[in-house]
C-alpha cells in the first residue's frame, strides 16, 4: 500500500506539471503572449521527457509469434495453464545470459524474453523451469511489473536526470572562446548545480526509497517464482537452473570469445561444452563464494545461492510437466533462425 501511495503521489505531481502549469502559463496576463507560449512549450517538452509513454524503441531482439514457433508456444501455454499465468503474446530472443517477463503498452502485450546464452546451457527440463520462473512473475504480484509502480520509478529516474546538470567542458581551449562563452560555462559549472541541487536531491531520495521498498518486495516474489518452477519442472531442474546463474560471467566471456575469434564454430554448442567442462570443485567454490556474499536490500534479486539452498531445503518435488526429447528437438529447430540472428547481432555489436 505504501508503494502504491508513493507511486500515485509521483504521478499526481507529474500530472500537475503536464496539465496545470502550461494552462497557467497561457492564461491572459501582463506577461507577453509570445513569452507565455515559449514557457508553455518548454514545460510541455519537459513533461514529454519525464512521462514514460510507450515510445517506439529500436532493438536487436528478434520477436517470435505463435506461427513462428508453435511447439515452443504450446509448451509456454501448458505452463501458463498449470500456474494460472496469462497467455504470452510474443517471445523475444537475444544473445544475453538472461530471461525476462514483461507486459508492455496500453493493451498489456505480454512478452517472454529468452537469452540464448542461458537457454543453450540448460537441458530440456531446466528450460521448462526457466519458462515457469518467468511466467511466475505474471501471477506472484510483483509490484515492479505493475503499471503504476513501474512508471513511477521511470518518471522519478527521468526527473533526477533532468535536475542533474552535466556541464560541458568549456575550459580545455579557453583561448579560443569569447568572454561570453566563458561566462556561460561558469554558470553551467557553478551556478546551475547550486540551483538544481535541492530538486535533484529530493527526487533522488524519493526514487531511492521507492526503489528499496519495491525491490525488497520483488526479492520475495523471486523466491515464489522459484517455488513455482520447482512445482512445475521438479526440484532438481529448478535447483540446477538457479545454480547455473553462478556461471553467468564465465558463460558471457566464453560466448564473446567464441563469437569474436572462432567464427567457424557453433557458439551455442561450444558454450554448452564449456559449461559441461567446468569441474565440480569450481562449482563448489562458486557456491561457497555466493554464500559469503550478503545481498543488499535494494538488489533486484536475492543472492543466487540462497535461492538454491532454499529450494534444496524444501521437500523434493516431482515434475508436473515433463518435456519429451521430441518436443525439445522440435523447439530447437524452431529457434534455429533466432539463434543465428542473435549471434549475428552480437558479432555486429563486437565489431566483427
Amino acid at each position: 500500500m505504501v508503494v502504491y501511495l508513493a507511486a500515485m503521489a509521483v504521478h499526481a505531481v507529474t500530472a500537475t506539471v503536464v496539465v496545470a502549469v502550461p494552462m497557467i502559463l497561457v492564461l491572459p496576463g501582463r506577461v507577453p503572449t509570445w513569452l507565455r507560449i515559449i514557457c508553455a512549450a518548454l514545460v510541455l517538452g519537459i513533461a514529454l521527457f519525464v512521462v514514460p509513454f510507450n515510445r517506439v524503441r529500436t532493438t536487436s531482439r528478434l520477436e517470435l509469434r505463435r506461427a513462428d514457433a508453435p511447439t515452443l508456444f504450446g509448451l509456454i501455454d501448458e505452463v501458463a495453464r498449470e500456474t494460472g499465468a496469462p497467455a504470452i503474446d510474443s517471445v523475444s530472443i537475444s544473445a544475453d545470459f538472461n530471461a525476462s517477463y514483461s507486459a508492455r503498452g496500453v493493451r498489456r502485450q505480454r512478452q517472454l524474453g529468452i537469452g540464448m546464452a542461458l537457454w543453450s546451457v540448460l537441458d530440456a527440463q531446466e528450460r521448462l523451469a526457466l519458462i515457469t520462473h518467468e511466467l511466475g512473475h505474471a501471477v506472484n504480484g510483483d509490484l515492479r511489473n505493475t503499471v503504476v509502480v513501474h512508471r513511477a520509478l521511470v518518471t522519478l529516474s527521468r526527473w533526477r536526470q533532468l535536475f542533474t546538470p552535466t556541464p560541458r567542458d568549456r575550459w580545455e581551449s579557453a583561448g579560443h572562446h569569447s568572454p561570453a562563452e566563458g561566462l556561460v560555462g561558469l554558470v553551467e559549472a557553478v551556478v546551475l548545480p547550486v540551483v538544481l541541487f535541492p530538486f535533484a536531491a529530493l527526487t533522488g531520495a524519493f526514487s531511492a526509497a521507492l526503489d528499496v521498498i519495491a525491490n525488497r518486495d520483488g526479492q520475495r516474489r523471486e523466491y515464489y517464482a522459484d517455488e513455482l518452477a520447482a512445482r512445475v519442472a521438479g526440484s532438481t531442474a529448478a535447483i540446477q537452473l538457479t545454480e547455473m546463474l553462478l556461471l553467468a560471467d564465465f558463460c558471457q566471456e566464453s560466448l564473446i570469445r567464441t563469437a569474436r575469434f572462432h567464427r567457424d564454430l557453433d557458439p551455442w554448442q561450444t558454450l554448452r561444452g564449456a559449461v559441461l567442462g567446468v569441474p565440480p570443485t569450481e562449482l563448489e567454490r562458486l557456491r561457497w563464494n555466493a554464500r559469503q556474499t550478503l545481498g543488499r536490500i535494494d538488489s533486484t534479486h536475492p543472492p543466487t545461492q540462497l535461492r538454491a539452498d532454499l529450494l534444496r531445503g524444501r521437500p523434493a518435488r516431482e515434475p508436473r510437466i515433463v518435456v519429451s526429447a521430441a518436443t525439445a528437438e522440435t523447439i530447437e529447430r524452431e529457434l534455429h533462425a533466432a539463434k543465428k540472428h542473435s549471434i549475428d547481432e552480437l558479432r555486429y555489436a563486437l565489431g566483427t
